[in-house]
């Protein structure tokens, strides 16, 4: 069975996805992104030339914690994409 994969831009829309069967999968890759997030504000010298697009977080129910990170200019074109799997 294909997982779902979601958009998160607003708390409705969270709370629209999220169930009880599903919350704990949701908390532990939502707390990755924000502190990838909460790391890239950090960098305020390289604000200017780069940009991390938290206007939406995107979710895979698929159980498992893997991150796609997308860092992109101010142009728009993407510099670097990320691609981290979860390690067992």
């Amino acid at each position: 069975m294909e997982s779902k994969i979601y958009t998160f831009k607003t708390i409705k829309d969270i709370t629209e996805a999220v169930t009880k069967d599903n919350i704990d999968n949701f908390l532990v890759d939502f707390k990755e992104w924000l502190s990838v997030a909460i790391e890239f504000n950090k960098l305020k010298e390289f604000k200017n030339l780069i940009s991390l697009d938290i206007s939406q977080f995107k979710w895979q129910d698929d159980g498992k914690h893997d991150k796609v990170i997308n860092i992109k200019s101010k142009k728009g074109d993407t510099l670097v994409k990320i691609n981290l799997k979860e390690q067992k």
